[in-house]
Parts: structure tokens; C-alpha cells; sequence
């Protein structure tokens, strides 16, 4: 058995179904699942995400199980899922603002303008929450999409990255 089989023998679990159809019939659902051991959170993740196909955020407890759920995640589906990460370097050390982490949030929103057929898988934890986000018309002002073939002058770039 490979794990397509038991992705859609959990799509087709009556359990799995009912919530499906409570997730979808509720305005704006919030789910909270306990007893759930070893990866059996992410195959049931996997399984709602394919029965509902649309955006869907999982919230972990701490940034550590957020990262073991996005790996299983990401082994259990083909497809890229989002990691929403804090902006600094420590947990509740708001001095050190890692430049990565800051990359990796821009892309995680500008990725959720863009629409898919199947929505979007984002990971996160408690304290990423709490940060302040840019606003959609912000981030489209300032964001300087290249293509490949593209010829840009150094001073465009500079002068681009100098007005933000």
C-alpha cells in the first residue's frame, strides 16, 4: 500500500468526511484536533486539504512541532507546502530580525495573491501570529517581479531599492 492509498482511504474515512463537510459549511471554521499520534496529524491534514481544495492554515503549538508537521507534510503530498516563520532569530528576542525568515514571510503572502486550483498549505506557530503582516497593496507596490530574459540597469535596481 503506497501513501496515495491511504491518502484516499482517509479521504473516504465517514469521520474525515463529517468534518470536511462541517469545515466547509462553516463560515469561518477553526478546528482543534487532540489524541492524534505520530504523523497521523499530517495524512489527516493531507486528506481534508484534498477533499476541501482551498487554503488552509495549521498552527502548531511551538516552532519546533510546526517544522516536524511541514516535513511530514511535505513527504505526504507532491506539491510545495508554506512555512510561516517569526521574523527573529529568538523566540520573543525582538532585536534580532533574521533576513531570511523576513524573505520567506514575504513569499509565503505573495504566494497566497496568487491563486491556485487547490489552495494553499500554510504552517505556522502561536508567536508568528502575534507580528505585524504588510498589507496586500503594500507589498504589491514594493515587490519588483523579474523574468528570466529581462534586462534591468543597475541604477533601475538601486533606484528601486532605494524608494522602499
Amino acid at each position: 500500500m503506497n501513501i496515495r492509498e491511504i491518502l484516499t482511504h482517509y479521504q473516504s474515512d465517514p469521520r474525515v468526511e463529517s468534518l470536511s463537510k462541517a469545515i466547509g459549511s462553516a463560515k469561518s471554521p477553526r478546528i482543534h484536533l487532540k489524541g492524534l499520534i505520530g504523523s497521523s496529524d499530517a495524512v489527516f491534514a493531507a486528506a481534508l486539504y484534498f477533499l476541501q481544495q482551498r487554503n488552509m492554515l495549521f498552527i502548531l503549538p511551538d516552532r519546533e512541532e510546526a517544522i516536524y508537521f511541514l516535513s511530514d507534510l511535505e513527504s505526504l503530498l507532491d506539491q510545495q507546502v508554506l512555512f510561516f516563520p517569526s521574523s527573529f532569530r529568538k523566540p520573543f528576542e525582538f532585536t534580532q530580525v533574521d533576513s531570511s525568515h523576513v524573505l520567506q514571510r514575504a513569499e509565503v503572502l505573495n504566494a497566497l495573491s496568487h491563486s491556485t486550483k487547490l489552495g494553499k498549505m500554510i504552517v505556522t506557530y502561536p508567536e508568528v501570529l502575534a507580528e505585524k503582516v504588510v498589507n496586500r497593496q503594500t507589498l504589491e507596490k514594493n515587490t519588483l517581479e523579474i523574468t528570466v530574459g529581462t534586462q534591468l540597469s543597475i541604477d533601475f535596481i538601486n533606484e528601486f531599492l532605494l524608494v522602499i
